[in-house]
């Protein structure tokens, strides 16, 4: 269809459609909420209501992002039943813009244009996704607080991992592996938990800190990483218990960088120094 499909009425149930729409989303989910989409395969959706649950989609095709949540669209549920498959979208796979409350869980998210998922703005968990082969970072947060990202496997994205801007949040027990750029950058990023996670052979840095205070990176595996282990540049962090090792310059480097605290690492097999400051 040219437009696509517009559901502006509550609680509605769509399941088992193929819709496509050559001028923008394929459905447009405004005004009321709590619709429950499943089982479809819909070229983009945009979410403009609250409480929707959408679950075991095919998202493909789109124009801009695969699903988008605009200002204002609280407490959607994306995949937290069962995983959506979105792929091929020529903006990001998932955008959350302005929106608290939005849980993004178990889905698959691939070759998207942008990005994997990117979020402005806005809080909730993004948990258990695999995020793999985008044309942009696996999942950037910006100018957010209290997000959880939690359990997701990202790897083989173009500019890096999982990218935090301005925002503060937990970063807790992902696979970042195998991609271009760092592992998982925090820029000007202030007050994040970072532990538990494997970050391994990635193009640029594993872990990279750029002008952030009081991130806490703790029980981290850290290897195999093309520019080295974990960098803290101009900012402060507590480095503790990681396993920092087989990097392909120096294990751990501080540059510019004040009131750090370095205990209980494991430092070993790195190209170059185990420790630069």
């Amino acid at each position: 269809t040219f437009g696509g499909l517009i559901i502006t009425a509550g609680g509605s149930t769509i399941k088992g459609l193929k819709i496509n729409s050559s001028s923008g989303n394929g459905l447009t989910l405004s005004s009321t909420g709590n619709n429950n989409i499943s089982f479809n395969q819909i070229s983009g959706i945009s979410i403009g209501s609250q409480g929707n649950n959408i679950n075991s989609n095919t998202i493909t095709g789109s124009i801009g992002s695969g699903i988008s949540i605009l200002a204002g669209a609280i407490n959607n549920l994306i995949g937290t039943t069962s995983a959506n498959t979105i792929t091929g979208n020529a903006g990001y796979g998932i955008s959350v813009l302005d929106a608290n409350g939005n849980q993004i869980s178990n889905n698959t998210i691939g070759n998207n244009g942008l990005g994997g998922i990117f979020i402005s703005n806005s809080s909730g968990p993004v948990t258990g996704n695999m995020v793999t082969g985008n044309s942009g970072f696996g999942i950037s947060i910006d100018s957010s607080a209290t997000n959880q990202i939690n359990n997701n496997v990202v790897r083989t994205n173009t500019l890096g991992g999982i990218s935090i801007s301005n925002s503060t949040g937990s970063i807790l027990e992902n696979t970042v592996t195998q991609n271009q750029g760092a592992g998982i950058f925090l820029n000007n990023a202030s007050g994040n938990t970072l532990s538990g996670n494997i970050v391994s052979e990635n193009s640029g840095l594993g872990i990279y800190i750029s002008a952030g205070t009081g991130n806490q990176i703790t029980n981290n595996s850290v290897g195999a990483n093309t520019l080295g282990g974990i960098s803290v540049s101009t900012g402060s962090a507590t480095l503790d218990g990681n396993i920092v090792s087989g990097n392909l310059l120096y294990g751990i480097s501080l540059e510019a960088s004040n009131n750090n605290i370095i205990s209980e690492n494991e430092i070993s097999d790195n190209t170059s120094q185990g420790i630069i400051i």
